[in-house]
């Protein structure tokens, strides 16, 4: 299983630590009450486009990554991102190339 939250787990806590209820972050998105409820609840499969608002509103942004990376991608935030971690402090000046380095591909 992995490890990245999925988008409506991260968006619901987004929300919460936000401070916005459900109805505050549909009115900013331009979007119903029930699509938030409904997505944060795993119950929709929402359009791209409402996501990307969603998030927007969230201050928060969606990346695209290579299936082929998210393994490495993972490792990285790990080793990088995690309270207490060894390169908690630093971060390479490219992690697209650190990452294409790491899987042997272009």
């Amino acid at each position: 299983m992995s490890s990245v939250m999925s988008i409506p787990a991260e968006l619901a806590r987004a929300r919460k630590q936000a401070g916005l209820t459900q109805q505050d972050l549909a009115r900013r998105a331009r979007v119903s009450r029930m699509t938030v409820q409904r997505l944060e609840a795993g119950q929709l499969e929402p359009r791209f486009v409402t996501v990307h608002e969603l998030a927007h509103v969230l201050g928060l942004e969606m990346v695209l990554l290579p299936r082929h990376l998210q393994g490495k991608f993972e490792e990285f935030l790990r080793a990088c991102c995690e309270p207490g971690a060894a390169g908690a402090q630093t971060a390479p000046p490219s992690i697209v190339d650190v990452l294409a380095a790491a899987s042997g591909k272009p």
